[in-house]
């Protein structure tokens, strides 16, 4: 008998980085015929909502169009918590543009689901922000410090 469950919830993307494995294409790779780059990442909490924000600066010579990713990930490696995607944006930008591209994280994305309970778990601590290109490519790094929440199911 095969055991068909070996990645468990870490499919994809937070396979590999659970691992340690590097996939020849990251998921949101992709090519274009112009470059783009990220900078001024910002992690804040408004109110119980948590946004993250960044710029994205076309620096190639052509129009292009960008797919930017955010990550998140608990800062305690302990709690078995590897990064997960948490919002994208597609942005659209003339040669020398730069456009700021935020997203609010839907909470689901950031708990575990706890069967004791009943309920979405989101662990207090300090979790890591992470953004760019792709699930490999994300050069941006913060951190916001979360407080313990339970989630309706």
């Amino acid at each position: 008998s095969e055991n068909y469950n070996i990645e468990g919830a870490d499919v994809g993307y937070k396979w590999y980085e659970r691992e340690g494995k590097k996939p020849l294409f990251p998921f949101g790779y992709g090519l274009s015929y112009t470059t783009f780059s990220y900078s001024n990442l910002s992690a804040e909490l408004r109110g119980s909502k948590l946004v993250l924000g960044m710029d994205v600066t076309n620096r190639g010579q052509l129009k292009g169009i960008d797919t930017p990713q955010f990550y998140i990930g608990n800062a305690s490696s302990q709690n078995g918590f590897t990064s997960r995607l948490v919002g994208w944006d597609r942005v659209e930008l003339k040669p020398g543009k730069t456009k700021r591209v935020t997203v609010t994280v839907d909470p689901r994305l950031v708990a575990r689901f706890d069967e004791k309970v009943n309920a979405w778990h989101i662990r207090s601590g300090n979790y890591r922000v992470s953004a760019g290109a792709n699930a490999l490519e994300r050069p941006l790094k913060a951190q916001v410090r979360l407080t313990e929440k339970y989630l309706a199911p």
